[in-house]
């Protein structure tokens, strides 16, 4: 019986969509983010807090970065929206541009172009002082910038058409980027990763070399290598916000996270800071 319905299963497939192409990296973000952001607002109307919550759920938040050595909140920040408005936006452009370069890159370069885009961009942020930063859009800067390298590689810039529509897109993000309360930084180490991954990446997927290709990888090396030290370095707080950080231990205790190790070096860090 169990034979039989995997075999009708299969049919199914075979049928329709071979799995390889389904777009599964894209909807897979679609859905991670539509999933935290029930939980952000389930978090929000309980503890009466939009901050609180992202920053419970994982939003890049500095004094934990720095203090508690959050690093992983540089790329979870991504999963996090600062509103309805803010989601919906960033999943119409994931929808948008998200598959047709997941097609042309494959599920594996596609993936490493929008992680490494949303953790490129974060650091960005982090070195230029950000404090708070949620939302997708340093992945979705760089799915933009390896847009622009397959219309480069392709000569689609030639087409008046394609051209004029890269144009408008790049002068309506470049006003978005320029709009108070988001982070530029961001979407600028975003797009750098995306044209520097999807430039090397290419040479793999066509099975060309080039010394394009090759710069590329070497410079997006250094480039990475060079932040994460930064990074690291663990920059002093200019500011510190002592009663958001009570009030997100205080939430992550009322959900039996354990708390006690962060909770001493933050006693710690602020003792030193106050001297």
């Amino acid at each position: 019986m169990l034979s039989d319905l995997w075999l009708d299963v299969r049919a199914v497939f075979k049928h329709h969509k071979r799995l390889k192409d389904i777009d599964y990296v894209t909807y897979t973000l679609f859905l991670v983010c539509c999933i935290f952001f029930v939980l952000s607002f389930a978090l929000e109307m309980i503890y009466d807090s939009q901050v609180n919550a992202q920053i419970v759920l994982g939003a890049y938040y500095r004094p934990f970065v720095i203090i508690n050595y959050e690093y992983w909140r540089l790329f979870t920040a991504a999963f996090i929206h600062g509103g309805l408005l803010h989601l919906v936006c960033n999943m119409l452009a994931l929808l948008s541009c998200g598959p047709m370069v997941e097609k042309m890159f494959g599920h594996k370069w596609y993936a490493i172009i929008v992680v490494g885009s949303i953790g490129m961009g974060s650091m960005f942020a982090h070195l230029t002082g950000a404090e708070l930063c949620v939302g997708l859009s340093g992945g979705l800067y760089g799915v933009l910038g390896a847009m622009v390298v397959l219309a480069w590689y392709h000569n689609w810039f030639q087409i008046p058409n394609i051209r004029n529509s890269f144009i408008r897109t790049a002068c309506l993000n470049l006003g978005i980027s320029l709009l108070p309360g988001v982070s530029l930084m961001a979407h600028l180490g975003g797009l750098i990763f995306g044209v520097l991954c999807a430039m090397y990446s290419l040479q793999t997927i066509h099975k060309k070399r080039s010394s394009v290709s090759l710069n590329s990888g070497i410079a997006l090396v250094i480039l990475c290598v060079v932040l994460i030290v930064q990074v690291i370095r663990d920059p002093r707080l200019d500011r510190v916000y002592i009663q958001t950080d009570i009030e997100v231990i205080e939430i992550y205790q009322d959900l039996h996270i354990p708390m006690d190790k962060k909770i001493e070096q933050l006693e710690e860090y602020y003792q030193d800071f106050f001297k």
